[in-house]
């Protein structure tokens, strides 16, 4: 345990000098935004291209890494759905929302700082590769549920939705870098030293300043809406979801060994702000949506830690 809080303690301490630097008002929100667009353009993408462009990962991609991650979320997107659909008696549309809030993952500004301090580089394999298509599936199934119950179950448009979703991978900065790096390192093309230098440097700023931009974020979030709606939620995110991943990497599916650990992991980080973000392009359940990124957080402090305690190593 001694060597999990050596593990944790730094990342949750960048994370909660973010949170005071905001709260005391020693960075603005203009400040803030510039540092997520460093994060997001440059940093976040220099980590994933140079890790990818190696060639290293082609070697160990495995369908079913995606399978035994995937095959929980999707059914967890689901179950979340229902819950909120029939216990909280939410509208179509909001539920779709709900579990959103419930499913999505902050893998880029928690999950990769994280794994990396933890398992090292190796760890932020299995992560990358889920990290390319996280957004596009969530985001298309949570499109779709909005816009099926907003449209009283019509099915028009659905193509459009989906191609929408998935041309998105384009123009994300940190989904292209993820394409790029596979395809130049499936080419098997010669890395410039000066090219593979300066993305270490960006790399290296990846990290601290991802968490510092997490708490900064938390700052100027508010509890509000059903509260214990969010509270249901974000557990739901924090312990079932990987406990999803858990029975199926350990009793339906192989992955690699060691694996299981990173992917599990991945399914028990909070509530990406994307989720938010989905909320508030509807114009509906906004708050509550950001209650649960903030609760999930909160949560995770713990079950990370005991996660990452428990879990065999790499």
């Amino acid at each position: 345990m001694n060597q999990t809080l050596i593990i944790v303690t730094p990342v949750f301490a960048i994370m909660a000098c973010g949170w005071l630097f905001a709260h005391r008002q020693l960075i603005s929100d203009a400040g803030i935004n510039g540092i997520v667009n460093f994060i997001f353009y440059l940093a976040i993408p220099a980590v994933i291209f140079r890790t990818l462009a190696s060639g290293s990962v082609q070697q160990q991609f495995s369908p079913s890494l995606l399978l035994a991650y995937y095959g929980a979320a999707i059914p967890h997107f689901l179950f979340c759905w229902w819950v909120s659909r029939r216990l909280f008696r939410q509208a179509v549309d909001t539920s779709s929302l709900a579990a959103m809030a419930g499913t999505f993952s902050n893998l880029v500004l928690i999950g990769l700082p994280l794994i990396q301090r933890a398992y090292g580089p190796a760890g932020l394999v299995p992560v990358m590769l889920i990290v390319m298509v996280h957004s596009p599936i969530l985001f298309t199934l949570t499109t779709l549920g909005v816009t099926l119950g907003r449209s009283n179950g019509a099915a028009g448009g659905i193509g459009r939705i989906v191609w929408n979703s998935l041309r998105s991978v384009i123009s994300n900065p940190i989904a292209a870098a993820a394409l790029g790096g596979l395809v130049y390192g499936s080419l098997g093309l010669p890395f410039p030293s000066l090219l593979n230098d300066t993305l270490a440097l960006l790399g290296e700023a990846a990290a601290p300043t991802s968490l510092f931009a997490v708490g900064a974020t938390l700052a100027a979030c508010k509890l509000g809406g059903d509260l214990i709606e969010a509270v249901v939620m974000a557990v739901l995110k924090v312990t079932v979801l990987p406990v999803l991943v858990w029975l199926l990497t350990r009793y339906v599916i192989d992955v690699p060994s060691g694996w299981s650990t990173i992917l599990i992991l991945s399914a028990a980080m909070p509530t990406g702000a994307n989720a938010y973000v989905m909320a508030r392009k509807y114009n509906c359940y906004t708050q509550r949506a950001t209650a649960i990124v903030v609760l999930s957080t909160v949560i995770s402090v713990f079950t990370l830690t005991a996660l990452i305690a428990l879990l065999p190593p790499l």
